[in-house]
Parts: structure tokens; C-alpha cells; sequence
């Protein structure tokens, strides 16, 4: 709390100064006003010209701002070296801002410690998104769901029985709640820790900070059916805490859909179940944020094939109807006792994987096509503000159970779903949308909650173990569109009211048209950079429908328009051809099936002289010498068109010339058209009906119908004169200057013609159009700050020395070509180049990657004759050959056993046992005496060992004389969540599992977990031991491992649904019982969740060891050589928990992450994973003493598990594995590469091995 000794004083009269009111507990009424009437408002008077907001969009030093947002989940990354490679990797996929959730699990082992080094250091990870210019949004809680442990709180906190955590009453459903004062002081003493921290890095204490706004809770319906569910005071005194410790950036809360939630300030009418009295105000955010999920993968595994899939819920079903009777076993995998039971379930249903691109078209529209109607119907800052999506679905999360894997994830949502749902939010006028996950990561440890396992790959753009997926290239094309034309209107734009100004001939492909709600500065031949103050000012001031007006829908009132397309024909359909009219101009153009596009249209070039539409699709827009320049897509067999237009003010019409050349050199020229060579009329709108609009294609110039470049002007139209240009191939570079007559001519557009091929490879250095963002270059020390001529250096080699680079607010740069990873570094002024390496020996040659260099007015370039644009760009542009090698790596190939000896730690009854690196027996006081009467006694997470000890009444003999000695019948009969094992005197009597999807049933995920039902009968007379028969102790073990602890997501309250062992029932015959129970104190661990809870784990699985005791280790090749390596592991019913050791060297392309084993930006990149296999087995996974793996066969699916870059060292890595089965097996354990698809990143035995090379690219 010594934080609060600093904290700024809370704005509680800041008002709205914008509109006159001094008190800020009243509302302002003025239309349009985005001041929230609370004490914790956003102070503008002090801080808006740093940070503030239009109902459009968010303004950065008064400049409109476009945030395409990505979700990275650092305690996800536990390797903290790899921090800046995964920031980097998002920037190159097109990303310019983050949100982080602010774990305070992680952070808070125990009741007053924090922890915040290591891979808990926030400083440093704010520190590195400035330095790499990434806008960032924080969301510190207190919860932040993210399927981890108790929605992110401590376990500490949960296990104070006495709290009633988020104020929850009636478990499991919470739809009540009351105040709890010990609970809100908790949350606040976080806070006060945590947000100092942040604060330091706001935009609001510093030019350079880069927080931009703070997310306050998670998930908090406000109401459900128009009745409160929520205490106003908790997200208001939560904020209070907010500001109390020193955040003065915008504040908001995310919605767990477009409820309204927090947005109104209202006053309540009636008293409601939330706790509200009559005439109380709710609380109002600053902003307001939704989460936007509306497709799930449909259910399998469910183990009750009567259910039924209810969104992302399965309920209802026979089996679970029946437990709820009976208490039978769960409709999980396993624990099923009952005929009654079993009959449900069907394995050939629910064992199928999901369909390939499996969303519907009419899920996204009904989700999406209605927003901005929503947020001006829920009012307050829903409709003042900004909309945010806070949580944009990019893929899904996978649970314990399924038998399909992420993999399938990424097949179910395609290639397409990405790019489709961006271009369907901006339609609806989204300038901040968040992709939650844009970067896969690890649930490390036990640090995910029951929901999910190791994995916490997502399908996202970047998957867990680095690579850039096929989806998220595609999105890239949409984001860095997005972003370079978000300062000329993009970002600030209002639906266009009159449906006859924009129209397409395929109906419903054209959702909307907007306008810029400001006119643009045009100054001389070129619109230039960022937009100027006079221009951000005006944006500033739009009301929310100022985008429509009288002016005409043409380039002279310099308020650029576009157009929103969607495609949602059928999915093998071919592309549709269609045509749009603007203002009466028609192009035409083609779209593929379920893609979108956003087409710009009346872009001023000159005060006379703009772009009328342009159906080609523009990739990304730039500046070159004052001149705007447009990288295009050309698809094979398809003219790109562009309708240029020459207003009536321009007299004499002007004679375009179009100067172009190949970027090989093969080829060059130029054409020209002017009003003297009119060529076809441009049809009318008002004299063709829309259904009847001609698939308006450019006619070539004649003889020329094989040329890459064709310009053709046409008649009058929209008053002036058109000229449309068609370029039929990528490769290109052209320049389009205008000659007003007088003899000069000026270069007003540069183009970059790519194929479409290549597209998708090409990323955008966009710092010379969002100066604004960091408008303070880094320090010196943050990256390098000399740059080298356009050349590779090779792996790890040094690069040239040559000039300091200049102001990143002064570069711009496009790359593209034959790369596997291509990523600017603001910090250093480098362009990293990932060459992949593929599988083979010997892999081809691989293509060219090009680096065109955009420049400054101020660094010269002639620009002003229309023959030399083609060479002012081609000259920009530098060929990288990718001509590195990696050798020695092969694919998954099976393989032989390596050596190594297994070594059993520890029997399970509690004996001795020794390993092979040292651990010794397990020490007697491992288990502590437990009360009969309570056994669920730990909440939480890992494994819980319970020892029975009993006896049995000596033996009796037979009747009949001298008849065998009877045994009497011995069961125990137990109920765990969520996995158990059990032995006997030392043998292996059997497991069982009971875990769920079901929302109520025995060992539900979430929700409604029947803690009664879910027995299983165990029976122990088979193996019961001779010796102890004669009134001896036997000795039953029953390990249970619990999956996690339930989040309370939404309004639900089980995060203290029960764990372990919830209840045995031994047979009467057995006398003298006695409970033990053995786990792990997290409170007393510095990282509460790198632990499985085994006994010897301390020991067994060190990071590090003596030199002697590694050495009797045992040794596992990396799979770099011939063949890969693999370790057995034999499992027994009598050998207990086993522990395997081995150490590995790494290859050096794996070691120390990405960018710091490999010398900075260069070098090899090659993740490594480790394959389990093994019927029934449960196994956990330690790489240099942290948790990377939980594999529980019985329920899937994973069983591949990446090692984090970060873990390794070249030399004598240690790997421990920490093993048991009910029966015999053999649990093989292999260390792989990732083999997989070049497009999706799957896992593919017919792929190629991910391994990329990178090489440093300096001076762009």
C-alpha cells in the first residue's frame, strides 16, 4: 500500500470543460459529448492533448488513431528472452499496438509479496513495446479470465474460505452478490501495486510512454434480462483504485458481449438484484469494450451423446440426468459405473473431428452487421466513444478431452475468417479492435485452469512455437491497409446516408460506404504524410453522422471515401466478378468467396486530381518524396484498375502519363492519355439499373493488349474527365504524373505493383504515417542506431558500418519476396529476414526478397518529371538473395532408443527408492496426518496424494474342515476431480477420470459441477498383500491429479468448485483407518505454478545439478543428426511413479531464444518439441527445471510439447519426466522438430521442418 503515498489525486470535479459543466457528477447533455459523469472521468482539460477521442476513433496528440491491437499473454511466455522476438514477429504481422492482462496470480505467490523480475517484469515489457513502437492497453483486473487459474486471482485469496470472491453469493450460478470490504482490499492493495508501474509508462506522464488506455476488470455483466447483476460500487470503487495509485489514461471495461454494460450511467428505476437502490447512478467508463465470440468449434468427446451444444456450452443429456438421479459416473471420459450411463455414449459421434472452415457466414453477419446501430442505441460512451473490441475472436480454445487438437482449431476457422470479420468491423466504424490471440503461447506449469492443457496455441496468427500462419498474413493485407490510410480518413469516417452514391451490381456485396468526416491536406503534387493539425482538429470536432453532407462524392472536396465489400458466396464457388459505381463511375473488379475488401475511392492527389476508385486491391499506401505511393495486388488473368479523375477546375484537361519498369530491368515504358484520345463512356448509375451494371473492365490501349500497363481516358463523367489505368502484372514499379498543359509535369502516385503470390509475404514499415504514435524517437541503447547499405549480412556475421539511420518518425519501408519472416525493427532501423529452410539437405534456392525505401520530402529524389517516377521507385527497391542453408535437419522419422535407464523414485506406497541423478526415498513426513472427515481440503491445481493405511480381521478358514482361508471382499469406492490413480500394497489397482464438458454434471469444466455423482468402485481384494493379511496394515495410495481451478467467467461463481479427492468409502470389514495426504504449499513457492505437485519433485527436477549427478544422467540426441531420439520409459502396475532424467545437447539454432542465443536479429531459429506417447500413461515434463508439459493420455489431446526457445542451452539441458499408468506400458518420449504445412504451421508428416534462418538487413 506504500504505492498510494505517490498516487495522484482522483479528477473528482474535472467536468466537462468542452461543454461548460464544472461538476463532472452531473452529466453533460450536449450532443455528441464524450465525458463521462464520474469522479474517475478521464481529466481532458489536463491530459487530452496527449490522449483523447472522437466518437470515431481515438486521437493521439489530436491526430485520428487506428489501433489494430494484439493480445500477447507474457505469462504465457515464460522464456523471457523471447519476449521482444514474439513483439517483433506481431509488428512484422502488421500489428501497431497490445493489449497485456496483468496476471495477479502470477504476480502474488503469497498474501503481501509481489514479484515483478524475471518473466513477471512489466517494466521491462512496456519498455520494449516503446521501443518498438507499439501502442499497448492494459488490463491489470483484478480478473482477466484468459482461461488461467482462477481468472488470474491467487490462489491464496481463493483458498480464504471466508471471501467471497468478485462479491459472489450462491454458488455455482452468482447471479446474487454482496459487498465484501476484505475482498475489495485485496484487489486494491494489487492495484496499488501494479498500476505505479504502468502508470510510468503512460502517454499521459510521458511523450514516449506508450499506454494508452487501461481496461478496469473483465467480463462484469452488468445486468441479464434487464435486471442488475452487478454492484455499481464494485467497478466504481475498483476504477477509484485505479486512479488513487497514479493511471490518468482513459479507463474502461470490457463487456463479455455488446450489452451496454458500464456504459450509461443511468439512474436505476426500480431496486434489482445487484444490490442498486432506487435513483442510484451506474457506473459509466470513459470508453467502452466488448468481447466479440460468436463461432465455436462444435462439440466432441463429450461423453454423452444425447447432450446438446448450446454456443460454447453442452447441457443436458441422459447421462447427466442420470447422475443427478443416482450419482453415478461423470459424463466425462472414464468413471461411467452404470448401464444406465453407458448407453449414452457413443464414441464413432463424438470422436470426429471438426469440418474444415467450418463457420457460417450468417454467424459473423449476425454478429457483426449491426454493431454501430448497437452502440448508438446503448448510449453513453457506446455511442461518444470509440467502440472497442476488446477481445476480436481470431480462434478457439481447446479443453482437455476433445479428441481434436489445435490443429484442427486452425482448419475449423481457415484462412479467410480473419480478414473477412476485419473488414466486416470497419464497415461498422471499429478503429480499435483487439485479436484475441494474435500469438500463441504455453500454460506452462499448472498455470491454465481446468478448461485448458499445456497448450495455448489458439490458432492464433502466430503460432506456440513462432511460426506466421496463412490467416494471419492475410489479415496483415487488411491491417496495414487499414493503418496507411487511417491519417487520410480512415480512422475518422461516417456512413455515406445516400445508398445512390456507391453501388455494386452482385447484391449484398457492398455493406457500406464511408467517408472521411474531414477534408484531407493536399498540398502541391502529393496529400503527403500524417495529417496536419488544422486537419486533426476538424476531425476531432466531427459529430457522428457529419460524414454524409451536400459536397459531391468526388475527389475536389479532398474527403476520401471507401467502400466495404464482402463475398459470402459458397466456399468452392470461383471469385465473383462484379462492378461498383461511384457517383456514377463504374470499375470493375473480382472477389473470392468468404473475403473482403475495402476499396478506396475519391482520394485527393491534387487540389483537381484524385484517385475515383480503385478496385484493384491496395495493400498498403505510403509517402515517397512528398508523393503518395500505393503497393497493389495483381491476380493472375485480371486487369487492376484504378479510375483516375481530373476535376472541371483542371483547364485544359491534363495529359497523364503512366512511366513504368519491371523490377528485374527487363522491361520499361510509359503511356499517356488525355481528352484528345477519348476512349469508351464511363456508364451512369442513374441511366443503368444497379442489377444491370456492367462488369466494367479497362479496355487495353490499342496494340497494346499484352502490355503490363494500359491508360485509357474517357468522356466527361461526375464533372471532369476520367482516366482508368489497368496494370495486368506484378514486379512492377510506375509513376503517374500529370501535365496541366504549361509544359511541367509532376509525379502525383507511385505505385508498387506485386503479385498476388507475394502478397502475402509482404509487411509495411508505416513510422512516416503514425508519427504521431512516438513522436519522441527511442533512446539511444534500445536498438542499434547505425544502419547499412540495402545488403544480408550472413547468419550471425556483422553488418557494414554506414550513416545513423534516421527518425523513426521519418522512415518508411515495404518488404516482400521469398521470405519465411520479414520484420522492420524501429529501434534498430534493421529489416529482419527469416529465409525458411525447409526439411531437405539441400533445399532450392529460395526467391528474391525486395525492400523498397520510402523517403522524406526533405531527402531530395526528382519526383517533378513524370519519365522518371518508374526509376525514382525502381531505384528504391534492393534485391536480397536467400542463399543460406541449414544442414543436418530432418523430419520426424521414428528412430532407435538412445540409451538411458529409467529409474524408479519412490514406490507408491510410500517406500523408498533411489534415481539415477540423485533424490534418495521420499521423506516420511511428505504425508501429514489428515482428518477422516475432510478430504477435499486442497483447492487448486496438480497432484494431491491421499494414503490410506488399514486393517482386516485376521483370517478364518472354510467350513468342511481344513478348507483354504476366506479373504474378505475389500472396496473402496472414491470420487475425484480429476484424475486418480490408485494402488495397494504397491500395486496398481486401477484409474479413473471424471471430467466433463457438460455445464452440469459430475467434473464439469465450469459451472454446475455435481459434487456427488462421479463414484467409481475400486475393488482391492486381488491385490491385496498376503504378508499384512494377519491383522497387518495395508497401504492404499491414491494419487489424484486435479487439472485446474474453475474461473467464474461471466456470472458464474465456481471458482471453489471442490478438487481431489471429494469423498471414499471403504468396505465396513476393513478397522483401524488412518488418512494421510502429501502435496505441495504454492504460497510457499516463488512461482506458485511451475509445480506438479509429485513427491521428489524438488529434487528429481532441478534446473540444475551437480556435474556429478548430471553425468549419470541420461543422454538424449536432439533430432539434428540422421535419425530422431527417443527415450522408453517402463511403466509397471507395481513400479509406481517412475522418474526418467536425461540431459540433450540443443542445436545452437534452438538455443537462448530467438534472438539471443543467435547474436541479435540473426542466425538460425529452430524450435524443438518433445512427443509422448504411452497407452493410460500420465506423464509431466520439466526442460531445465521448468514444468513444459502435462500429458494425461486418457483425456488428450496433446501430446507434442514445445519447448520454449528461452529454456535452452547448448549443452546438457536437463529433462526429467515424471511418470505412472494402472498397468503395463511403454511411455516413449522423443525429442522432434516442428513438421509442418508451409501455409497453416499444422503438424504435417509430409511437411517440412520449420527452421528459418535469419540474416540482418540494415539502411532501410
Amino acid at each position: 500500500m506504500a504505492a498510494l503515498a505517490t498516487a495522484v489525486p482522483v479528477n473528482r470535479r474535472a467536468g466537462c470543460g468542452a461543454h461548460g459543466i464544472r461538476d463532472s457528477r452531473e452529466p453533460c447533455g450536449s450532443r455528441g459529448c464524450s465525458r463521462a459523469a464520474e469522479p474517475t472521468a478521464f481529466d481532458h482539460r489536463t491530459y487530452g492533448a496527449a490522449v483523447d477521442w472522437t466518437p470515431h476513433c481515438l486521437l493521439v496528440h489530436g491526430v485520428p488513431t487506428l489501433l489494430v491491437c494484439a493480445e500477447v499473454h507474457y505469462f504465457r511466455l515464460p522464456d523471457a528472452s523471447r519476449w521482444r522476438d514474439v513483439l517483433l514477429a506481431l509488428r512484422g504481422a502488421g500489428f501497431n499496438a497490445v493489449r497485456l492482462y496483468l496476471h495477479w496470480g502470477a504476480h502474488s505467490p503469497a498474501p503481501g509479496t509481489y514479484v515483478f523480475d524475471g518473466n513477471r517484469n512489466v517494466s521491462r515489457l512496456l519498455s520494449l513495446c516503446t521501443a518498438l513502437r507499439l501502442l499497448v492497453i492494459v488490463a491489470p483486473g483484478p480478473y482477466i479470465c484468459a482461461e488461467v487459474q482462477a481468472g488470474g486471482y491467487p490462489a491464496w485469496l481463493v483458498a480464504r474460505r471466508g471471501l467471497r470472491v468478485r462479491h459472489l453469493c450462491w454458488p455455482p450460478v452468482g447471479l446474487r452478490k454482496r459487498w465484501d470490504g476484505a475482498f475489495h482490499a485485496a484487489c486494491v492493495e494489487w492495484l496499488a501495486a501494479v498500476v505505479p508501474l504502468v502508470a510510468a509508462h503512460e502517454r499521459t506522464a510521458a511523450a514516449g510512454g506508450c499506454v494508452v488506455a487501461v481496461q478496469v476488470e473483465n467480463e462484469l455483466r452488468q445486468s441479464l434480462g434487464g435486471v442488475d447483476v452487478a454492484l455499481n460500487a464494485e467497478v466504481r470503487a475498483l476504477a477509484e483504485a485505479v486512479r488513487a495509485a497514479g493511471c490518468t489514461v482513459p479507463l474502461f471495461h470490457n463487456d463479455d458481449s455488446p450489452a451496454g454494460s458500464w456504459a450509461t450511467g443511468k439512474r436505476a428505476r426500480t431496486a434489482v438484484a445487484g444490490g442498486a437502490r432506487r435513483g442510484d447512478r451506474s457506473y459509466r467508463s470513459d470508453l467502452y469494450g466488448f468481447d466479440l465470440y460468436f463461432t465455436f468449434t462444435p462439440g466432441c468427446a463429450s461423453g454423452d451423446a444425447s447432450s446438446c451444444q448450446v454456443g460454447m456450452l453442452e447441457v443436458g443429456g441422459a447421462a447427466a440426468c442420470t447422475q443427478l438421479l443416482c450419482g453415478l459416473g461423470g459424463t466425462g471420459v472414464g468413471g461411467a459405473d452404470g448401464a444406465a450411463t453407458r448407453c449414452c455414449f457413443h464414441p464413432d459421434v463424438r470422436y470426429a473431428a471438426p469440418p474444415a472452415v467450418g463457420w457460417t457466414t450468417a454467424s459473423m453477419a449476425g454478429a457483426v452487421d449491426h454493431l454501430e446501430a448497437t452502440m448508438r442505441r446503448i448510449g453513453g460512451s457506446a455511442a461518444t466513444a470509440p467502440p472497442i473490441v476488446a477481445e476480436g475472436q481470431v480462434g478457439w480454445i481447446n479443453q482437455w478431452a476433445r479428441t481434436r487438437g489445435y490443429d484442427d482449431v486452425y482448419d475449423f476457422f481457415g484462412e479467410a475468417f480473419s480478414p473477412t470479420l476485419a473488414v466486416s468491423l470497419a464497415a461498422q466504424g471499429v478503429t480499435i479492435a483487439n485479436w484475441y490471440m494474435a500469438a500463441g503461447g504455453t500454460n506452462y506449469g499448472c498455470i491454465g485452469d481446468t478448461e485448458v492443457y499445456t497448450s495455448y496455441d489458439y490458432s492464433a496468427f502466430v503460432r506456440e512455437y513462432g511460426k506466421l500462419s496463412a490467416r494471419g498474413r492475410r489479415l496483415r493485407r487488411v491491417s496495414l491497409f487499414q493503418r496507411s490510410f487511417a491519417g487520410v480518413g480512415l480512422a475518422a469516417c461516417a456512413r455515406v446516408a445516400d445508398r445512390k452514391a456507391a453501388a455494386a451490381s452482385v447484391p449484398g456485396l457492398l455493406l457500406c460506404a464511408r467517408r472521411a468526416v474531414a477534408p484531407i491536406p493536399v498540398v502541391g503534387g502529393g496529400s503527403g504524410g500524417a495529417p496536419a493539425a488544422a486537419a486533426a482538429a476538424a476531425a476531432a470536432a466531427a459529430v457522428v453522422d457529419g460524414g454524409g453532407g451536400d459536397a459531391p462524392l468526388d475527389g475536389t472536396a479532398r474527403r476520401p471515401t471507401f467502400l466495404f465489400l464482402r463475398n459470402f458466396g459458397p466456399d468452392a464457388s470461383p471469385p465473383v466478378r462484379y462492378s461498383v459505381a461511384v457517383a456514377g463511375v463504374v470499375a470493375g473488379g473480382t472477389l473470392p468467396p468468404r473475403a473482403a475488401a475495402i476499396v478506396p475511392a475519391t482520394y485527393p492527389l491534387t487540389p483537381t486530381f484524385s484517385v475515383h476508385v480503385a478496385t484493384v486491391p491496395v495493400l498498403v499506401r505510403g509517402v515517397h518524396d512528398g508523393v503518395d505511393l500505393w503497393a497493389l495486388a495483381v491476380r493472375p488473368a485480371e486487369a487492376g484498375v484504378l479510375v483516375l479523375h481530373a476535376s472541371a477546375a483542371a483547364s485544359p484537361p491534363p495529359v497523364v502519363t503512366v512511366t513504368w519498369a519491371v523490377l528485374d530491368g527487363s522491361a520499361a515504358g510509359a503511356v499517356a492519355a488525355s481528352a484528345a484520345d477519348p476512349g469508351a463512356t464511363v456508364p451512369v448509375t442513374e441511366r443503368v439499373p444497379l442489377d444491370e451494371l456492367p462488369l466494367g473492365e479497362a479496355p487495353p490501349a490499342a496494340g497494346a493488349a499484352a502490355a503490363p500497363v494500359s491508360l485509357v481516358a474517357t468522356t466527361e463523367a461526375v464533372g471532369g474527365l476520367c482516366y482508368t489505368l489497368a496494370v495486368r502484372r506484378g514486379g512492377l514499379v510506375a509513376a503517374v504524373s500529370v501535365d496541366d498543359g504549361g509544359g511541367a509535369s509532376a509525379v502525383v502516385l507511385r505505385l508498387l505493383a506485386i503479385a498476388d503470390a507475394d502478397a502475402d509475404s509482404l509487411t509495411a514499415e508505416l513510422s512516416a504515417v503514425e508519427a504521431h504514435h512516438f513522436p519522441v524517437v527511442p533512446p539511444a541503447g534500445a536498438g542499434a542506431a547505425a544502419a547499412a547499405p540495402a545488403a544480408a549480412t550472413g547468419g550471425g556475421g556483422k553488418a557494414a558500418p554506414a550513416a545513423a539511420a534516421a527518425p523513426a518518425a521519418q522512415r518508411f519501408g515495404i518488404a516482400w519476396g521469398g521470405a519465411e519472416e520479414l520484420a522492420f525493427d524501429p529501434a534498430s532501423g534493421e529489416l529482419t529476414v527469416g529465409v525458411a529452410l525447409g526439411g531437405g539437405a539441400s533445399p532450392s534456392t529460395p526467391a528474391p526478397v525486395y525492400l523498397l525505401r520510402g523517403e522524406a520530402a526533405a531527402a531530395g529524389g526528382s519526383g517533378s518529371a513524370g519519365g522518371d517516377g518508374g526509376g525514382d521507385a525502381a531505384d528504391a527497391c534492393a534485391a536480397v538473395d536467400g542463399d543460406s542453408r541449414l544442414s543436418a535437419v530432418t523430419a520426424e522419422s521414428g528412430g532407435g532408443a538412445d540409451g538411458g535407464s529409467p529409474s524408479t523414485a519412490g514406490g507408491a506406497d510410500g517406500g523408498s527408492g533411489s534415481g539415477s541423478g540423485g533424490g534418495g526415498g521420499r521423506p516420511p513426513e511428505a504425508f501429514t496426518p489428515l482428518p477422516t472427515a475432510v478430504l477435499a481440503v486442497c483447492p487448486g491445481f496438480g497432484h494431491v496424494a491421499y494414503r490410506l493405511r488399514f486393517r482386516l480381521p485376521r483370517r478364518g478358514r472354510g467350513g468342511g474342515g481344513g478348507g483354504s482361508p476366506r479373504r474378505p471382499t475389500v472396496r473402496l469406492t472414491l470420487n475425484v476431480r480429476h484424475v486418480g490413480t490408485v494402488w495397494v500394497d504397491g500395486v496398481a489397482v486401477g484409474g479413473q477420470v471424471c471430467y466433463s464438458h457438460n455445464a452440469v454434471s459430475a467434473g464439469a469444466m465450469h459451472f454446475g459441477d455435481v459434487a456427488y455423482a462421479g463414484r467409481k468402485a475400486h475393488d482391492l481384494t486381488p491385490h491385496l498383500d498376503a504378508a499384512a493379511a494377519d491383522g497387518g496394515d495395508h497401504t492404499v495410495v491414491i494419487l489424484v491429479e486435479s487439472l485446474g481451478q474453475s474461473r467464474s467467467p461471466f456470472l458464474l461463481n465456481d471458482v471453489r468448485n471442490r478438487r481431489g479427492l471429494l469423498s471414499a468409502r471403504l468396505s465396513r470389514v476393513a478397522t483401524d483407518r488412518r488418512w494421510d495426504i502429501a502435496g505441495v504449499d504454492v504460497t510457499k513457492l516463488r512461482d506458485p505454478f511451475n509445480t506438479s505437485g509429485l513427491p521428489l519433485e524438488r529434487e528429481a527436477a532441478a534446473a540444475s545439478l551437480p556435474d556429478a549427478a548430471a553425468a549419470a544422467w541420461a543422454p538424449l540426441r536432439a533430432s539434428g543428426a540422421a535419425a530422431a531420439s527417443s527415450l522408453s520409459l517402463p511403466l509397471t502396475p507395481r513400479g509406481g511413479l517412475v522418474w526418467l532424467r536425461a540431459t540433450f545437447d540443443a542445436p545452437a539454432a534452438a538455443v537462448g531464444g530467438r534472438s539471443g542465443g543467435c547474436g541479435r536479429g540473426g542466425g538460425l531459429v529452430y524450435p524443438l518439441r518433445l512427443a509422448l506417447d504411452g497407452p493410460t500413461a500420465s506423464a509431466h515434463v520439466w526442460v531445465n527445471g521448468l514444468l513444459v508439459g502435462r500429458y494425461v493420455e486418457a483425456l488428450g489431446p496433446q501430446s507434442s510439447f514445445f519447448i520454449p526457445d528461452g529454456l535452452l542451452g547448448e549443452r546438457h539441458n536437463r529433462l526429467a519426466v515424471a511418470a505412472y499408468a494402472p498397468r503395463e506400458v511403454a511411455l516413449v518420449v522423443r525429442l522432434l522438430p516442428w513438421v509442418v504445412a508451409p501455409a497453416s504451421g499444422n503438424l504435417d508428416a509430409g511437411g517440412g521442418v520449420y527452421a528459418v534462418e535469419r540474416r540482418v538487413l540494415a539502411a532501410w
